[in-house]
């Protein structure tokens, strides 16, 4: 938590340098035309960051590193054409950014074209380098990158595809598995993908690890709640995940004070779990507002996205 307030401070400094305001006076336009950031992810093992900036309209991916933490941009799109930009990723050493641009399509499956481009518009995946300009690598969601930066994997409705991060080859078929794929998680090391499986539109959902030795699927505890955020542990050995209790028939991501939520830590090698903490009957909790993942620490240790610290 205090490494993500740093960043956004560290951040919020560097372009305020690049944005500075001449006049000491600035209008009023100055102020809504100030630019808006979002979506900070900084490198395990490197002093890089990446971020989104809309600035009147356009939206762009920004990139610092130390040890001066000068802002640049990296990716140079000149419109506001209302194509936003999401799930962005990073590789263990900054060097390799992915993100989507495009917003997620209808039920009709159209995606959201506001200036009526004539070409229509689609959600894609894209890869950026500290020293190449992004490049497409296909149409989909839910980009993570390989700790070591060398491929990527992406969703696309049931289907999960593979690309060499280096080759402009067609994406390959990695899987396929029933309901809408995302949240892709890779293990530290790159052997496994976690993945969520949503069904009945929402209803209910499921975690699931795709081992690329022995190219099977496992399910973490499977359930007729909804598993959502997978999170590796470091080493690799387990795999933590928030459970919504289902209550009903139809899915509700309002304010819901008394949805209870478990946090579940499974071995991702069997599917074996257990609940290490279960919301109150009283209160439920704050699941129906995530924002981040649970986070596996060491042993019998975890933390949820509101920080506190449960365990032992």
């Amino acid at each position: 938590m205090n490494r993500a307030r740093c960043l956004l401070v560290t951040v919020a400094s560097c372009f305020a340098a690049n944005f500075a305001v001449a006049d000491p006076e600035p209008a009023l336009e100055d102020f809504l035309n100030a630019p808006f950031l979002s979506s900070v992810v900084g490198a395990p093992s490197a002093n890089r960051f990446v971020w989104i900036t809309q600035h009147q309209g356009r939206r762009n991916l920004w990139l610092a590193e130390g040890p001066d933490y000068r802002a640049r941009a990296l990716t140079h799109y000149d419109r506001d054409d209302g194509q936003e930009i999401s799930n962005v990723s990073i590789n263990d050493d900054g060097t390799v950014i992915a993100f989507v641009r495009g917003g997620a399509p209808t039920k009709e499956g159209t995606s959201p074209n506001p200036t009526s481009d004539p070409k229509g518009a689609k959600r894609e995946v894209w890869i950026a380098t500290l020293h190449q300009a992004a490049h497409r690598v296909g149409e989909g969601h839910s980009a993570a990158l390989e700790p070591d930066g060398k491929s990527i994997v992406f969703a696309r409705a049931n289907q999960l595809y593979w690309s060499s991060v280096q080759s402009s080859a067609k994406p390959k078929e990695l899987l396929k598995a029933r309901g809408e794929l995302g949240k892709l998680q890779w293990s530290p090391d790159g052997a496994r993908i976690a993945f969520v499986s949503s069904r009945g539109e929402g209803r209910y959902s499921f975690v699931g690890v795709y081992d690329r030795n022995s190219k099977q699927i496992t399910w973490m505890s499977p359930s007729v709640d909804r598993d959502v955020e997978p999170t590796w542990s470091p080493d690799g050995k387990r795999l933590a995940f928030i459970r919504l209790e289902v209550r009903s028939a139809e899915p509700s991501w309002g304010r819901e004070p008394d949805l209870h939520f478990s946090i579940w830590i499974t071995d991702p090698a069997t599917g074996a779990g257990q609940a290490i903490w279960t919301s109150t009957d009283e209160t439920g909790g704050f699941a129906n507002s995530i924002h981040s993942p649970p986070c596996s620490g060491p042993p019998a240790t975890a933390c949820c996205s509101s920080g506190r610290r449960m365990g032992g």
